[in-house]
């Protein structure tokens, strides 16, 4: 496996990836700070229509808000209230201590799967472009194969989002040098560096890396088999992009009920629709493992079927 690893860090591909995810994360952290400022113009404006009708500012920062929906939009009854408390929750947010929750929590919470699994994809062809499997075989058996470069797989998507996450707490580090707390916004910056999300950050890495590796293994798999990367692509383009969640149990389902729920929402850059809600007992848990067993072994099962006569 760890020769596979050095043959995979040794590729373009593997570098290629590397700056995509890290082009990714400095995204991720531009709209955050976009974000701030947003929110900062639309207090700043609503504080001027309120004053132009003559209401005091503060009795309005002591009424509640509440938010409802109308055909996929958010009407606020109280935006003056609500762009206030945005606004020094996304600060709250540029702590360093909160940057593995906010990187997370955004955009990147869909896209590193969808990467992952092009990268399975990518992985797959090596072989299947190059015709190297014929000489492979003759060291190893396919399930030897297979499981060197699924373990030298997860070993680079661990790289990957470590490395994300090491660029994107920089920029947090250096935040202040890019925004400044507004000081009519009443905004109490000592308060706000003790707020931290910090507790969930191991929980929230463990659910993504999770998902982000199944992404992974069921496109490896699925390209060896069809020995068609195009295919592969527009499936898994399609299923990540397009389509809706296809049932309760659906990976993408899953996704969306465990995001508020192991998230701080409240200073993300993405917003998504919640997911329906799914029971996690320990049945769930073995059944999805069994899932994945059989999965494993049916493809490797359909490898060996189909194996072209000039690679066995």
């Amino acid at each position: 496996m760890l020769f596979e690893f050095y043959y995979q860090r040794r590729s373009k591909i593997f570098y290629l990836f590397l700056s995509v995810i890290l082009l990714l994360s400095t995204l991720m952290f531009v709209s955050q700070i976009m974000l701030i400022q947003s929110h900062l113009r639309h207090f700043q404006y609503y504080v001027e229509e309120a004053l132009a009708r003559g209401e005091t500012i503060q009795e309005i920062l002591e009424q509640p808000f509440s938010i409802s929906m109308n055909e996929n939009t958010e009407i606020v009854d109280n935006p003056l209230k609500y762009h206030y408390v945005a606004y020094h929750s996304s600060f709250a947010a540029l702590n360093v201590q909160n940057g593995v929750n906010q990187l997370l929590s955004s955009s990147f919470f869909v896209l590193f799967p969808f990467f992952s699994g092009v990268y399975g994809i990518v992985i797959a062809n090596a072989d299947i472009k190059y015709h190297t499997m014929k000489i492979r075989r003759c060291l190893d058996s396919q399930w030897q194969i297979n499981r060197h470069k699924i373990g030298a797989g997860f070993l680079s998507l661990i790289i990957f989002i470590l490395a994300s996450l090491i660029l994107f707490l920089m920029l947090q580090s250096f935040s202040r040098f890019f925004v400044q707390a507004d000081k009519s916004t009443q905004i109490d910056e000592a308060l706000i560096r003790q707020i931290s999300y910090l507790e969930k950050a191991p929980l929230q890495l463990s659910v993504l890396l999770g998902f982000a590796f199944l992404s992974f293994l069921v496109c490896y798999y699925f390209t060896t088999v069809v020995k068609n990367s195009f295919v592969s692509l527009c499936l898994l383009g399609s299923y990540f992009l397009f389509l809706p969640p296809l049932g309760k149990y659906d990976l993408k389902n899953i996704l969306l009920y465990l995001y508020p729920k192991i998230f701080n929402t409240n200073a993300s850059t993405f917003r998504i629709n919640s997911g329906t809600r799914v029971e996690f007992g320990i049945e769930y848990i073995v059944i999805i493992g069994i899932g994945i067993i059989i999965y494993i072994w049916t493809m490797e099962k359909l490898q060996r079927m189909w194996s072209s006569p000039t690679e066995k």
